[in-house]
């Protein structure tokens, strides 16, 4: 997938908002829509802001392309809250050594990853991460130990038919 400008992104976020916010979902490679209410989506971004203690201060990182159901998570946990959001390039996310250093450079508080993609990428030196949420796969109790100490550890792998993701 190729990465798109922030003017794309606030083209698409304006087109959904205006129809109620269709997401389409990539799941074991079926493309389907489902169509998912503001209410939806404002109950989630409230329940975030909760679990999370999301502020204004807080970096998220955009992981997820925005093709997948997640993304529709990272976008709007920052832009509804005036968080911000951190985009990168699909090499670098991809790249556990040049995801580390746009964690460190690009100072990010929150971010959703799949478990696999943690275990290459080591924990400590990441002061300004708080919240990681590992999602779009099982994961394994001594993922969670090693993450967990310092910060809020959350486990998002589930169905999305209730918004985005279960927990």
């Amino acid at each position: 997938i190729d990465p798109i400008t922030v003017a794309e992104l606030k083209g698409i976020v304006q087109e959904l908002s205006q129809r109620g916010i269709g997401v389409l979902i990539t799941d074991h490679n079926v493309r389907e829509t489902l169509e998912i209410t503001h209410r939806s989506l404002l109950n989630h971004n409230f329940a975030v802001i909760s679990a999370y203690a999301l502020s204004a201060r807080d970096r998220i990182l955009q992981f997820s392309p925005i093709s997948f159901d997640a993304s529709v998570w990272e976008i709007f946990m920052a832009l509804a809250n005036g968080a911000c959001l951190v985009l990168a390039h699909q090499e670098v996310l991809a790249s556990p050594p040049d995801l580390l250093q746009l964690l460190r450079r690009e100072r990010v508080s929150i971010m959703t990853v799949p478990p696999s993609l943690l275990l290459l990428i080591p924990p400590d030196p990441l002061p300004d991460l708080r919240v990681v949420v590992a999602a779009g796969e099982a994961c394994p109790l001594e993922l969670v130990q090693r993450w967990a100490p310092g910060r809020a550890f959350f486990n998002a792998y589930g169905p999305t038919e209730s918004t985005v993701c279960a927990s």
